[in-house]
């Protein structure tokens, strides 16, 4: 049932609105190393890392992990996003498809950030999925031909330290979506809990008069890459979802939580949500 809620919830314009966060800060100095992470920060030569830029959808946060997975989450000024997920392999090229998701702004407009995604296909201009890239370890990650792409490893205090130091604690986000005539609204709620490298939560929809319905535990991991972000397995609506965590450049209080599932016939592939504590 909650993945037919959920899916609903996303073709009725599933929207994003970060709940109001104190101003606490996370434990880690922005461009500092966590001690739980062995790597050395970005920009090094090491090619996991945060790479920040345009992934020809807008400018944002992909974090590339050990295994060359890559996911990562632009915003938009009106308040929607494009997710990207996928793996470009070892070689310095990559020629291929990466998956796109698509993130409807709030309703009503300027309630919220980003939804919890539904396929990039149906985004007002839908982003390029298919890819000729030229990959410079730690440094830069850019189109060789076709759709645009300019990325940059993050430097030193580009970003706040999204590891399991940096995150510790408690964050939640809300997610609103109304019906046709924007009077009758619900939220989805997430929230996330990180506790060393443990990751426990969970979402569940709440209407205005304060209902509860449908809540399903998130439980996981992150595993710190290079100091800068995280990657992210968890489980949630029966599925294994991964994908990374990240803080908003410029920000030590607004973290994206993003994850995919491939499994087949998923209503849900992606949940995300823009955290706050």
């Amino acid at each position: 049932m909650i993945k037919r809620i959920l899916l609903l919830a996303s073709v009725t314009l599933l929207a994003a609105c970060s709940s109001g966060g104190s101003s606490s800060t996370p434990g880690t100095t922005p461009g500092t190393t966590d001690p739980t992470d062995p790597t050395p920060p970005s920009g090094d030569g090491a090619r996991a890392g945060a790479y920040i830029g345009d992934f020809g959808s807008g400018n944002g946060v992909y974090v590339l992990a050990a295994d060359n997975s890559i996911s990562g989450l632009a915003l938009n000024a009106d308040g929607t996003a494009q997710s990207l997920f996928g793996n470009l392999g070892a070689g310095s090229t990559f020629t291929g498809d990466l998956r796109s998701h698509y993130h409807t702004g709030s309703t009503p407009a300027g309630q919220g950030i980003f939804s919890a995604g539904e396929p990039g296909a149906n985004a007002p201009t839908p982003a390029a999925t298919s890819f000729n890239l030229n990959i410079v370890d730690g440094q830069t990650i850019e189109s060789l031909s076709g759709s645009a792409v300019n990325l940059t490893a993050a430097g030193d205090g580009a970003l706040s330290a999204a590891t399991p130091t940096g995150v510790a604690g408690s964050w939640s986000g809300r997610h609103q979506f109304c019906g046709a005539d924007l009077t009758q609204c619900s939220n989805l709620l997430t929230e996330i809990t990180f506790s060393g490298t443990t990751v426990t939560g969970r979402t569940v929809i709440v209407s205005a008069a304060g209902e509860e319905t449908f809540p399903n535990a998130i439980a996981g991991s992150i595993a710190a890459v290079n100091g800068d972000v995280s990657t992210l397995t968890f489980t949630w609506n029966n599925n294994t979802y991964n994908g990374s965590i990240a803080f908003l450049p410029n920000s030590t209080t607004q973290l994206v939580f993003l994850g995919e599932t491939t499994a087949a016939g998923v209503g849900n592939a992606t949940i995300a949500s823009l955290l706050t504590r």
